[in-house]
């Protein structure tokens, strides 16, 4: 499979009726019909109405990855979700690094200043 150097849209994936996964409650998907060189489905349902399909009350998913608001779940898989100990360790651990370079810089200014007045004459 090859990559396109322009990458792919972030946007989300919803539903449609052409996706082999899906399904109606009714009964009511009809035959494809071509409109402008797109294929849509009729709904036999509402009577001469193109399905909405993620938007329906009665579409679902074969695969059940059809998610509340209308994506799917089978193209945009989410981040697993850090446990809470994980990430507060990662902080903790920031946390020190960022006081050890704190320290180390205070050190490097005093010893600065300490050579800076042993050589100066009062």
């Amino acid at each position: 499979m090859t990559t396109s150097s322009k990458g792919r849209s972030q946007s989300p994936r919803y539903c449609n009726p052409n996706c082999q996964y899906f399904k109606c409650s009714k009964r009511a998907l009809g035959p494809k019909k071509k409109i402008r060189g797109r294929f849509y489905i009729v709904c036999n349902f509402v009577e001469g109405d193109l399905c909405t399909g993620s938007r329906c009350t009665y579409s679902y998913c074969a695969k059940r990855k059809l998610r509340p608001d209308g994506t799917c779940g089978l193209y945009g898989r989410s981040q697993p979700k850090e446990n809470d100990d994980l990430i507060e360790e990662k902080y903790e651990r920031e946390l020190i690094q960022k006081e050890k370079e704190a320290n180390r810089y205070q050190s490097y200014l005093k010893e600065k200043y300490r050579r800076k007045l042993k050589g100066a004459k009062w």
